[in-house]
This record gives C-alpha cells, sequence and structure tokens, in this order.
C-alpha cells in the first residue's frame, strides 16, 4: 500500500477552499493507451473575490502563479504540462491543465496525489484500471480542526458535502465492467462523489476491466 507522508495534504486544501469560497467543484480525467501511458486532464473553478480575501499562495488567481502550483503538484520528469487555460476574466477563475504521461503509475510520485493509488495492467485477456482513494474522517477533522474557531462537528460535515468531485477514466478498449456510477460511451467510465462520499468510505475503490471473456472481480460502488 502506497505510504502516506502527508495524510492531509489533499483534505487540507479542500477544507480551506470551501470554508473560504463556500463550494468547491473538481473534474479529472485519465485517458488511458494500451501500453499504461495517457494524459490527466483537470478543471476546477472557483470564486476570484473569495480567492482574493483568502490571499493564500497555495490559491493563487494570476496565470503565472497558477502555472506554478500546478507546475510543482502535478508534474515531474516523467509527467509533463501539456496544455494549460486559465480564465480569470469573469467573477471565476477557471482553469483547465492537461497533462501527459508515460505510465498511469507515474501518478503516484505526485504531491497532488499523496492520497491515492493509481493502476494498470494489461494481460492476454483483459486490461485493468484501479484508482484507490485514501481518506477518513479522521482526516478530515484533523484537517478542519487547523482552521476552526468554534466550529462544531456538524458544520464540518455540511462543509464536506459541498465539496464536489468527478473522475473519469476512459479506456484503451471498450469497458466490459466496472464500479462506475455511469459510463459515457463504450470506453469512458464515470464516477460523481461529494467529499462527505469518500470520507465516510474511509478507502474507496474506483475500478473499470476491459476484457475479452467477460471476466473481471470489480468491487460494487452504491451511492448514498
Amino acid at each position: 500500500m502506497k505510504r502516506r507522508n502527508r495524510p492531509l495534504a489533499l483534505v487540507g486544501l479542500f477544507f480551506t477552499l470551501v470554508f473560504f469560497t463556500g463550494c468547491f467543484q473538481y473534474s479529472q480525467k485519465i485517458t488511458l493507451r494500451s501500453d499504461g501511458s495517457g494524459s490527466l486532464s483537470i478543471s476546477y473553478s472557483v470564486p476570484k473575490g473569495k480567492l482574493l480575501e483568502l490571499n493564500d499562495p497555495r490559491f493563487p488567481t494570476q496565470p503565472f502563479e497558477i502555472r506554478e502550483v500546478i507546475r510543482k503538484n502535478y508534474t515531474s520528469e516523467v509527467v509533463h504540462l501539456d496544455t494549460l487555460f486559465v480564465d480569470s476574466r469573469s467573477d471565476l477563475v477557471r482553469v483547465y491543465a492537461r497533462f501527459s504521461f508515460r505510465h498511469l503509475q507515474d501518478l503516484n510520485r505526485l504531491p497532488r496525489f499523496r492520497n491515492e493509488e493509481y493502476k494498470f495492467s494489461l494481460h492476454e485477456k483483459d486490461a485493468v484500471f484501479n484508482q484507490i482513494i485514501h481518506l477518513s474522517q479522521r482526516d478530515w477533522i484533523e484537517a478542519s480542526t487547523l482552521y476552526e474557531t468554534g466550529i462544531k462537528l456538524a458544520f464540518r460535515s455540511e462543509l464536506s458535502r459541498k465539496i464536489k468531485l468527478r473522475f473519469a477514466v476512459e479506456m484503451p478498449f471498450p469497458i466490459d465492467s466496472t464500479n462506475a456510477l455511469y459510463q459515457t460511451g463504450k470506453r469512458t467510465a464515470v464516477w460523481r462523489f461529494r467529499l462527505s462520499d469518500l470520507l465516510a468510505r474511509g478507502t474507496t475503490h474506483l475500478a473499470a476491466v476491459c476484457a475479452q471473456s467477460g471476466r473481471g472481480n470489480v468491487p460494487k460502488y452504491h451511492r448514498k
């Protein structure tokens, strides 16, 4: 299992954004080739005025600052930033970034994915994608306590429900089985969560299998 050197990195950043901006939506898509290489795209939007109030270097509003934050958290020698679009002309700061990687498991060494594990394997009869997210209620409570000024647990729980996350993977072949919430086309599986969903589970397993024989042991996902 992946060792979490800084287990509160992800949940702490999410808490800060929601506490100061009121909401946060994050979308991520992975596109895979049969050799495990592929691309990662992310997008998110937050109110610009709230970010200016926050005045936190982790959440900049200027394009060159956003590029630097993304470079530090999402890139390495084998994960490259191909496209970055930042639109701050309206009341929202909208960010879209696309990266390329040599193998999906290269993502495991990036700061952004300290709380996650990615695996892709190609066998004679199937190709298997796994994404495992490790977040717990304890992580959330400890992270939110850093910012607490008399905030009750119920309020922290309410904040976790305001963080909306969308994960998608496009497989190299038509999907035979998956625990995704739904599919778009034959090759793309999509999961949608609120952060509260992930915290309640502790460990969340996203899986998709392309199998000629129809085999695949995929855990079922039931949305609460």
